[in-house]
């Protein structure tokens, strides 16, 4: 029942209105995402009116993945050697609700012939206005999930974290439009296997490669706790 409850939530994406206070609201924010939501960041009265109905994010991923694909069939310079990621993370970027996703090698082939410059571009897709963008990077992405050897993402944690066990991570950009991907670090609190409980995060950019662990991930962040944790620790607490 809690599983049909949230597959339902992911596929309307709500607005959330949340009733909190100064220190948790990162919280509930990233809470709200991960389970599938848009929480609306306001901090004034003015801010919370009643919202119309052209302003309520109605894109689910699926929907998202078919945009996706459209819009790289248009572009003649990238369609026959890249695709589009399945990623699609849910994220608020300057305020809008969107889905964004790296783009990944067609083939082994088209790998070894662009891995020098990398994947050159991301997209991000408004879950209100259904409108894409496909922004264009100086620099490629470097590290993702679909790459090879070094710079697989999950190669390249195991190597520089060898003690940490990570979560699935999720492409995020900050508010400058930078391509990171958020790898949640999580403990087990009970023995070896049991009682699997968040413990910050380590972010890579991911043209650079550069990561960063972060007990209190920045505020832009908003995919610390997955939502298969969270029903976990639903399970568990009620």
């Amino acid at each position: 029942m809690l599983k049909t409850a949230f597959e339902n939530l992911r596929s309307r994406s709500p607005l959330i209105h949340n009733i909190t206070n100064y220190v948790t609201v990162n919280d509930c924010a990233n809470m709200v995402l991960a389970c599938g939501a848009s929480p609306i960041m306001a901090d004034d009265a003015a801010e919370v009116e009643e919202i119309s109905y052209d302003q309520i994010p109605m894109l689910d991923k699926d929907s998202a993945e078919k945009l996706g694909n459209r819009k790289l069939g248009e572009l003649a310079d990238m369609v026959s050697q890249f695709e589009v990621a399945e990623e699609y993370t849910q994220i608020n970027y300057k305020g809008r609700p969107v889905r964004v996703t790296p783009l990944r090698y067609g083939d082994w082939i088209k790998w070894l012939n662009n891995r020098s410059q990398g994947l050159p571009a991301y997209l991000v897709i408004d879950m209100v206005t259904q409108n894409v963008d496909v922004v264009r990077l100086d620099q490629g992405i470097r590290y993702t999930t679909a790459e090879h050897f070094g710079r697989n993402l999950n190669r390249y944690l195991r190597f520089r974290y060898p003690t940490y066990l990570f979560d699935a991570p999720a492409f995020e950009i900050d508010e400058d439009g930078n391509p990171f991907w958020v790898c949640p670090r999580i403990r087990k609190t009970i023995g070896l296997f049991g009682g699997t409980d968040n413990h910050g995060a380590v972010l890579v950019n991911a043209i650079t490669g550069e990561s960063e662990y972060y007990e209190e991930p920045p505020a832009w962040v908003d995919h610390v706790y997955s939502a298969e944790l969270i029903i976990e620790q639903y399970d568990y607490y009620g």
